[in-house]
């Protein structure tokens, strides 16, 4: 249990120290940049949906989750919810927050240590033990179905949780990050998702904290999509718009189509083709391409960019930036992440110019990884292990 004054006073050191104005007008990126916040510094993730149910953005009638509620602690740097509560009640006023519970104290404590005497007794009498009881997979079931093909997509995912207690948290996440996680029914058995750009996705069924059953969902494009990430759902652009003879591209005119630009809100952009390509493994695999980016949008001084390669089981996602950015840049080889807060990955930092474009050359060769940034190597790897199909860009 937990008391509800101590989680709006939680809720109003969270906002003071995230400092992103009143949470009335925090938008969807706001909880996003706030869940990396937490993220980084506790290690918890804790999903968008979560942070909204918690500030209620959404209705939702069910008590926060333990783990939830200690991971908004940690992130004010307690050592867990009990101790945030404690501090409350020794600074708060007993006559006001925490009232009457000194006469809790006096009166149900010895009644509570009565019962529990009384009982442990008894099981003592009866020779009896009440194990906890761990869940089981084998008890649990998920698989899904995707409606159609092309782009938006819905999936159908068909589950079994009802050997969870009450008690138990009970999630469906979309894909390989913990955020994206939904509450669902145990003692439902269909819920469903809308994916709105393509990739290969490792669905999970959690309980708690533990992956219960796991369900592979490929959403693929039927060409190269042009998307503009936008709020509450991407924008499709149009072939003509973003493809060239020998390239995909995006300008400002498409952009201004959109009220999109210079001097307008937070946006990314990207281009996919999942599908359709012949059969490449990562054991033996070369790629070789030319990029740019020009923007000139204040909200992006860094001109982040971002080439990933999409492989049945993991993914190599490579990030680039503006030669000074390159601490906040994040890597993925796999299963492996490579932050630049503790990895130098200032070889990956570049000068963006009209001309030349900037050249990558990745190679996957056995169990190594070599990346070249104009024809001087950036990054390496050995020991990938790895032998996955190529699915996309």
């Amino acid at each position: 249990m937990y008391d509800q004054k101590a989680l709006l006073l939680c809720k109003s050191e969270i906002e003071r120290k995230f400092n992103h104005g009143p949470s009335e007008m925090w938008a969807t990126k706001d909880f996003q940049d706030l869940s990396d916040q937490i993220h980084m510094e506790t290690e918890v993730l804790l999903s968008v949906s979560t942070l909204k149910r918690i500030w209620q953005k959404v209705h939702y009638n069910s008590i926060p989750h333990q783990t939830t509620l200690d991971a908004l602690a940690k992130y004010l740097k307690y050592n867990s919810w009990r101790e945030f509560e404690n501090s409350k009640t020794r600074k708060g006023d007993k006559r006001g927050m925490w009232a009457g519970r000194d006469l809790a104290v006096k009166f149900l404590i010895p009644l509570l240590l009565f019962i529990a005497l009384s009982y442990g007794g008894l099981r003592l009498l009866s020779g009896k033990e009440h194990s906890k009881v761990d869940h089981n997979p084998a008890d649990s079931m998920l698989r899904s179905d995707v409606v159609s093909k092309g782009l938006p997509n819905s999936v159908v995912f068909y589950y079994n949780a009802k050997m969870a207690s009450s008690e138990d948290l009970v999630q469906l996440q979309q894909d390989w990050d913990p955020r994206k996680r939904v509450e669902i029914n145990r003692n439902d058995s269909i819920v469903t998702s809308l994916y709105y750009k393509p990739g290969f996705f490792n669905a999970k069924l959690v309980i708690n904290d533990s992956i219960i059953k796991e369900t592979e969902v490929l959403i693929t494009s039927k060409d190269w999509t042009g998307i503009i990430d936008d709020e509450p759902a991407p924008i499709y652009l149009d072939p003509t718009d973003f493809r060239g003879d020998t390239e995909l591209r995006m300008n400002e005119s498409t952009l201004r189509e959109h009220d999109l630009g210079i001097g307008k809100k937070r946006y990314s952009t990207g281009f996919y083709k999942v599908g359709g390509f012949p059969k490449f493994s990562s054991r033996d695999f070369n790629l070789e391409t030319e990029f740019k980016n020009l923007t000139q949008d204040g909200y992006n001084v860094c001109k982040n960019t971002r080439i990933s390669i999409l492989f049945k089981g993991g993914t190599l996602s490579i990030p680039f930036s503006e030669k000074g950015c390159s601490s906040q840049l994040s890597l993925f080889v796999f299963d492996r992440i490579f932050q630049g807060k503790s990895v130098d990955l200032s070889n990956l930092g570049v000068k963006f110019e009209p001309n030349p474009p900037q050249k990558l050359k990745l190679k996957l060769k056995g169990e190594r990884l070599e990346l070249y940034l104009n024809e001087k190597l950036a990054f390496s790897m050995d020991n990938l292990k790895k032998d996955l199909p190529f699915l996309g860009l």
